[in-house]
């Protein structure tokens, strides 16, 4: 027979569960650069070339700026 939990002890187990995507999720994201042309269509730059990394290390200085 399966062991009921209370209603404390599920909530934690999901808390936990739900921290943990989480985590994972940021540690698995890397930089990307979109832009997006007059249209409004977005194209993604690779975050690799020279024209990406400069994109995101601007990205990141007016991040820095607004904290």
């Amino acid at each position: 027979m399966k062991q009921r939990k209370n209603p404390l002890g599920r909530a934690a187990e999901l808390a936990a569960g739900a921290a943990a995507t989480v985590r994972g999720r940021r540690a698995d994201r890397k930089p990307r650069a979109v832009i997006y042309d007059a249209a409004g269509h977005p194209r993604v730059v690779n975050a690799d070339s020279p024209e990406g990394a400069a994109l995101v290390e601007t990205a990141e200085a007016m991040l820095e700026v607004r904290e």
